[in-house]
């Protein structure tokens, strides 16, 4: 979360898009939140550190590629990996795709996480195909929308529990 919305908020800053950067920039700050919750309660140090530098490195390239390529060259790469990361986000909850069709239940996908993806991702291709025409702001948002829809499509085809006995271990 902390490194998808520092990529965000640096394009948005190269693009001098407001709403893109303050967002983001709210996504930042809930993510180091969150990150400090999970890191004093992990009892996992060497993921935590693992995770730390993984995020550090990112957003250190970012940064660099940012001050070091020309501003146009930058965004565009730094919006290519923004969308990378979205779209590895947006597609991850499907990979319960083979749980749900296995126990023939929907049970492991979060109704109110799906419907606020939908609601997110459709404002966000909005506002980017309308207001800004940029791709790298639309194009991952149309894939989370679909995403989401095909994780509602799961939702309705396979909405009853399962019994204790088909149940995956969590």
């Amino acid at each position: 979360m902390i490194a998808n919305a520092s990529v965000w908020v640096v394009y948005g800053i190269l693009k001098s898009l407001v709403s893109v950067w303050a967002s983001n920039g709210a996504g930042v700050l809930l993510g180091a939140y969150y990150f400090t919750i999970y890191s004093r309660h992990s009892k996992n140090v060497d993921e935590v550190f693992f995770h730390r530098r993984v995020v550090s490195g990112i957003i250190l390239l970012v940064l660099f590629m940012s001050m070091a390529l020309r501003q146009e060259v930058a965004s565009e790469l730094i919006g290519k990996l923004g969308v990378c990361f979205c779209v590895i986000l947006f597609a991850s909850p499907l990979a319960a795709l083979a749980t749900v069709i296995e126990t023939k239940s929907a049970e492991s996908i979060p109704l109110p996480f799906t419907v606020a993806t939908i609601v997110n991702c459709t404002a966000w291709m909005t506002i980017g195909l309308w207001k800004f025409h940029d791709f790298n702001i639309y194009f991952p948002n149309i894939l989370g929308v679909t995403c989401a829809l095909a994780q509602i499509a799961l939702k309705i085809i396979y909405n009853k529990p399962v019994a204790d006995e088909k149940r995956l271990p969590r």
